[in-house]
């Protein structure tokens, strides 16, 4: 089960918009919070204190920027 909890847009430079987005992720009854980051088409994700390229192997979590938030 894939749950979005939270989006946010954050204006760094005036006309560049980065899209933040929280997800969880339950795998039987274990809960995992990512946090990944959209800049310029391009998606990172968060990870031992900063933000790391997603590889081309999680194709699906580009999918996730477009879940409701619940």
């Amino acid at each position: 089960m894939i749950k979005l909890i939270s989006k946010d847009f954050i204006e760094i430079n005036p006309g560049e918009v980065v899209e933040e987005i929280v997800v969880l992720e339950r795998l039987f009854w274990i809960n995992f919070k990512f946090t990944y980051r959209k800049v310029h088409g391009v998606v990172f994700r968060y990870k031992n204190g900063r933000y790391r390229q997603i590889s081309w192997r999680d194709w699906d979590v580009k999918n996730y920027f477009k879940l409701p938030v619940e």
